[in-house]
């Protein structure tokens, strides 16, 4: 008896996993709207409520058979666009910070040869162009709760506050370059 009591506290103890996938609009650089696809791996532990850890992500561009993913927790995508013919995917590498120079590290800039995934200098890239336009608010309070439709640009925006999920993002939109200043008044020195 006692072994089956543990067995089953330890399987309330432990996370259930949830793959969470969605399509979202993406406006481009050049006023285009495109659909990229997007999925994420969330592990909640099961007697916990709110926001889980996510394990996975990836990021789909179906038109150039463009794929992106990875295991690092805390890396988030903000920004795709393609420019000069050239695919970009910015992303947080979790410990974003302003150097004494005046730059902003942490930031990881991808971009594709064909569909070789290749990395980028952010002094190379043309992040003057880009905005901040993908989703991050991609988690409800539980898995039932998490994104799993169309996410519109209106939506991204303004968020779904009728049903009370997902408060939106005022910053979406907004050029990378504007959101990189914010960041030197409000992140750590390195």
């Amino acid at each position: 008896m006692r072994t089956i009591v543990l067995l089953l506290l330890a399987s309330f103890l432990s996370g259930c996993s949830s793959r969470n996938q969605w399509d979202e609009d993406v406006q481009l650089s050049t006023g285009q709207v495109v659909t990229v696809q997007r999925e994420t791996r969330i592990l909640r532990v099961l007697l916990a409520e709110g926001i889980g850890s996510v394990q996975e992500q990836w990021f789909h561009f179906k038109p150039l058979k463009l794929t992106w993913h990875t295991e690092n927790q805390l890396e988030i995508p903000l920004s795709f666009d393609v420019i000069n013919d050239a695919p970009y995917l910015v992303t947080t590498l979790g410990g974003i910070c302003s150097g004494t120079d005046g730059s902003i590290r942490g930031i990881r800039v991808v971009s594709w040869n064909g569909q070789r995934q290749i990395e980028v200098p952010m002094a190379a890239a043309p992040l003057n162009k880009m905005t901040y336009n993908l989703h991050r608010d991609y988690q409800g309070l539980n898995s039932d709760d998490d994104t799993r439709v169309h996410q519109t640009l209106e939506l991204k925006r303004t968020g779904w506050r009728g049903i009370g999920r997902f408060g939106g993002d005022s910053e979406q939109g907004k050029p990378l370059t504007q959101w990189e200043v914010l960041l030197k008044r409000q992140v750590r020195p390195c």
